[in-house]
C-alpha cells in the first residue's frame, strides 16, 4: 500500500500544505509516523484517505506518469486520457468559484483503475470517448434533478454518488445553475460527437447558450484541481458543474494525534467510560506531553462521527454488533418431511417427584425433543431427570419406529448429542477424545447426515422457537399449580416451592401440550401458510418414501454399546463381566464393539465390529465356583468343536494329493560343425625339426615331378 506525506497529498489536491494538514485533522486522516532527514515526518496511506481525496491523488499520479511515459518517448505524443487538445490561452477560473474546484486548461485525467459507469449503465475509463446523450441518460430539463444509483447495472461503483446526493440537497437555484451549466457542456458534447473540432464546437456552443467561451472552456476542459466533465458520465455532469454559493469550508480545532489515540483507546472500552472522564484523563496528562487539545464539544463532535459499528463492538460486545446486521433468512420450501430434523433438550421451570428408577427426590427435569424442520412439527420427545445421551437416543428411535429414518440431523454440539453413542465416528464433532478407529454411532450407523448448529446461537436451531411456546404451555398449566419455579431466580411466584408434580402427571401434560402445538390452526411460517404444523407434515410425508426398521434392528439400537479389544484367549470384558468369543471369527487382538443390555449383564451379548457389522454373539464365561453344569456344558462344547474340526481334517485327508507334474526330457540338439580337438603333444629338438623339414622338401618335389610328367 503506498503512503504519500503531507506535501505530495497537498500538490495532488491542489491546496496548500497548511489546508491540507488542517484538512487531515478535521477529518482525522489516519497515518503513521516515519523517520525523515531532519526528524520524523507523517506519511498517509492512500487507500485509507476520504473517497474524493483519493480520486484527487490518483489523477494526479496519473498525471505524473503519463508526464515521465512523455519524457520517456522524447515527446511524442502519447496515447492517454486526453481526447481532445485543451485551448491555448485558456482563461482563468472565474472569481465566484463557480466550478466545483475550479476550472481552466489541461486534460481530464482520472485514475485508470476507477472504472466510470456511463449513462447507459456499462463502465468505461474517463476520456474514453465512450459517454454520449443518448439511451440511458438522463433528460437535462430546466429545474430536473439527476437520479441517483449506489451502482449501475453492470455492478460497477458509482465515484459521484455522494456529490449528487449532495446536489440534491442544495438550494433549488444552485440546482438550476448546475442544469444550466451542463445543458451548455451537453451541446459542446453533441457538436463534438458531430465531427467538430473540440474548440470550434466550445465556440460555437458558447454563442448559443450565452456563456463566455472561456467559462465554457473551463466547464468542459477542467482547470487544476477540477477535471472538467470531458470523460464523465453525463449524469455526474450537474453534480460536477454545481456552484458552491453559500458553502462555507467546515473549521474544526486543532488536535494532535496522539491525543485523539489517547481519547479513542480510553473511550472504546467493554467498562463503557463517559467521554467527559476521558477527555480530563487525557488532559491531566496533555500538558506534559506537549499535547494540543480542543474544547470537550469539538472532541465530541468527533466522537460522534466515529463508526457506529466500530463503537459498538468496542463498548458493547460482539453479539451487539451482530445485532446492527439484519438475520439471514433461510428457506424450507424446497425440503420434505422428514428430510432435516433438529433436537435440543429444555429445562422445564417445574418441580418434579422423581420416580425410584431415577433415585427418587424433588428435582426439575429436562424434555429432549425432535422436530422436523419442513413442518416445524414435534415428532417424539422424552423427559429425563438431566440431559444425557441414552434419552437423546431414546427419543430419537421413538421417531424412527413412528415415522422412519430421517437424511439430515442438526443438533447443537453438547455432551448429549456429541457422545459417541449418538453421533460417533461423525465428522467435526469436537467432543470427548476423537478417535481414528472410534464406534459408529447410531446416527452415523443408519446413514443420517449428522450437521453441528453454532454454539450459543439459538436462531441456527428452529426447534428453540417451539420450547418458547411449549415452556408456558407445560410449566403454567393449572395442574401443575405450586410447582412453577419461575423461568429466573428473580421472577419466583408467590406459591413457589410449595409443592411437586407427579412424574406421570407431568408426562401426561407434556403430551398433550405438544399435541396442542402440532395441531393449532393459523401458523404463519414458509410452509404452513394458515394450517398447522400436522397438516403440512401429513401433506409432505404422504409424497416421500422413507427407510424403517426392523425390530430385532431397533431393540439392537437400544442396547448399550462399549468398545473393547479382544483378548488373545478370546475373551472381552464389560463392565466387570467377561464374555467368549469363537476363535473362529478371528477378532483376537482386534478392536470391536460390544453391545449388552445393561439391566441383565448375564444374557449374551452382541459383537460388532467397528462400522457396525454384526460378527456374533458371545457367551459369558462367568459360572459359580461350584456349579458342575456350567463346567459339564463348557467341556462338552470344547470337544464338539474338536470332533468337528477332526471331521473335516479326516475328509480332506481322503482328497488326492495333487503335487506339481515332472517336467518332460528334452530331445537331442545337433551343432552347425564339428572341429576335432588337436593335441599340441610333446616337444621337438632340433635334429628332429630339421630332419622332418627335409623330408617335406624332398616329398614336394616328388609330387612337382609327377605333376610336370602329366602335363608332358
Amino acid at each position: 500500500m503506498k503512503a504519500l506525506s503531507i506535501d505530495e497529498i497537498a500538490k495532488a489536491i491542489g491546496v496548500s500544505k497548511r489546508a491540507a494538514e488542517r484538512r487531515a485533522l478535521r477529518e482525522s486522516w489516519p497515518y503513521k509516523e516515519e523517520t525523515c532527514r531532519g526528524g520524523r515526518r507523517r506519511v498517509y496511506d492512500i487507500e485509507a484517505l476520504p473517497p474524493v481525496v483519493r480520486a484527487r491523488i490518483d489523477r494526479w499520479l496519473a498525471e505524473q506518469r503519463l508526464a515521465e511515459i512523455h519524457a520517456a518517448s522524447g515527446g511524442e505524443p502519447v496515447g492517454g486520457v486526453c481526447s481532445s487538445p485543451a485551448p491555448s490561452g485558456a482563461a482563468p477560473a472565474s472569481a465566484d468559484g463557480g466550478l466545483a474546484g475550479g476550472g481552466g486548461a489541461g486534460c481530464a485525467l482520472v485514475s485508470p483503475a476507477v472504472a466510470l459507469p456511463r449513462g447507459d449503465g456499462t463502465c468505461g475509463k474517463p476520456g474514453d470517448g465512450s459517454a454520449s446523450a443518448g439511451k440511458g441518460h438522463l433528460t437535462l430539463g430546466a429545474g430536473s434533478i439527476p437520479a441517483t444509483t449506489a451502482t449501475s447495472s453492470s455492478g460497477c461503483a458509482e465515484p459521484w454518488h455522494a456529490a449528487m446526493e449532495q446536489l440534491a440537497a442544495r438550494p433549488a437555484r444552485v440546482r438550476d445553475e448546475a442544469m444550466r451549466r451542463a445543458r451548455a457542456c451537453l451541446a459542446v458534447k453533441r457538436s463534438i460527437d458531430a465531427g467538430m473540432p473540440a474548440r470550434h464546437a466550445v465556440q460555437q456552443a458558447a454563442a448559443e447558450v450565452g456563456v463566455p467561451a472561456g467559462t465554457l472552456a473551463r466547464w468542459w476542459w477542467g482547470h487544476g484541481a477540477f477535471a472538467g466533465v470531458q470523460g464523465a458520465p453525463v449524469a455526474a455532469w450537474p453534480a460536477l458543474l454545481a456552484p458552491r454559493w453559500g458553502v462555507q469550508a467546515q473549521r474544526e480545532a486543532e488536535i494532535s494525534g496522539q491525543a485523539w489515540d489517547a481519547i479513542l483507546r480510553g473511550y472504546l472500552r467493554p467498562e463503557k467510560p463517559s467521554l467527559h472522564k476521558v477527555v480530563r484523563d487525557v488532559q491531566a496528562h496533555a500538558a506534559s506531553r506537549g499535547w494540543t487539545l480542543p474544547s470537550y464539544a469539538s472532541i465530541a463532535r468527533r466522537v460522534a462521527r466515529l463508526d457506529s459499528r466500530l463503537v459498538v463492538l468496542a463498548r458493547e460486545g460482539r453479539q451487539a454488533f451482530e445485532a446492527m446486521y439484519s438475520p439471514l433468512q433461510r428457506s424450507v420450501a424446497h425440503l420434505s418431511a422428514l428430510e432435516w430434523v433438529n433436537a435440543d433438550g429444555h429445562r422445564l421451570d417445574v418441580f418434579v417427584r422423581l420416580p425410584e428408577r431415577f433415585g427418587g427426590g424433588v428435582g426439575r427435569v429436562h424434555l429432549v425433543a425432535w422436530q422436523d424442520i419442513h413442518s416445524r412439527k414435534i415428532l417424539s420427545w422424552r423427559l429425563t431427570p438431566t440431559l444425557n445421551a441414552y434419552s437423546a437416543l431414546l427419543a430419537f428411535l421413538d421417531m424412527v419406529a413412528r415415522y422412519g429414518v430421517p437424511d439430515h440431523a442438526l443438533m447443537d454440539n453438547g455432551r448429549e448429542f456429541g457422545a459417541k453413542l449418538l453421533t460417533g465416528g461423525a465428522p467435526w464433532r469436537y467432543r470427548f477424545k476423537v478417535q481414528a478407529d472410534e464406534m459408529l454411532g447410531a446416527l452415523p450407523l443408519l446413514g443420517v447426515e449428522v450437521h453441528w448448529a453454532t454454539p450459543f446461537h439459538g436462531q441456527a436451531k428452529p426447534i428453540e422457537r417451539a420450547f418458547r411456546d411449549l415452556a408456558e404451555e407445560i410449566a403454567k398449566d393449572a395442574r401443575l399449580a405450586g410447582a412453577y419455579t419461575g423461568n429466573r431466580p428473580d421472577a419466583k411466584p408467590e406459591n413457589y416451592g410449595s409443592k411437586a408434580a407427579d412424574w406421570a402427571l407431568v408426562e401426561q401434560v407434556c403430551a398433550e401440550a405438544i399435541a396442542r402445538h402440532n395441531a393449532r390452526e393459523g401458523r404463519r411460517t414458509e410452509t404452513a401458510k394458515g394450517r398447522s404444523f400436522d397438516a403440512v407434515f401429513a401433506e409432505s410425508y404422504g409424497r416421500r418414501v422413507v427407510t424403517k426398521l426392523a425390530p430385532s434392528q431397533q431393540a439392537m439400537l437400544l442396547m448399550a454399546a462399549e468398545p473393547v479389544k479382544v483378548r488373545p484367549d478370546n475373551r472381552v470384558v464389560v463392565c466387570g463381566n467377561a464374555y467368549a468369543c469363537e476363535p473362529g471369527w478371528g477378532v483376537a487382538g482386534q478392536k470391536v464393539v460390544v453391545r449388552f443390555d445393561p439391566d441383565d449383564l448375564k444374557r449374551p451379548v452382541a459383537v460388532c465390529a467397528i462400522d457396525g457389522q454384526l460378527i456374533g454373539w458371545a457367551e459369558p464365561s462367568v459360572a459359580p465356583f461350584d456349579d458342575q453344569m456350567a463346567a459339564q456344558a463348557v467341556k462338552r462344547y470344547r470337544a464338539a468343536a474338536r470332533r468337528a474340526s477332526r471331521e473335516r481334517l479326516r475328509y480332506l485327508e481322503q482328497v488326492e494329493m495333487l503335487t506339481a507334474p515332472a517336467p518332460d526330457a528334452a530331445g537331442a540338439v545337433e551343432p552347425a560343425a564339428v572341429r576335432m580337438f588337436q593335441s599340441a603333444g610333446p616337444a621337438r629338438d632340433a635334429q628332429e625339426e630339421a630332419r622332418l623339414d627335409e623330408l617335406v622338401a624332398r616329398t614336394d618335389a616328388l609330387i612337382l615331378e609327377m605333376a610336370q610328367r602329366m602335363a608332358g
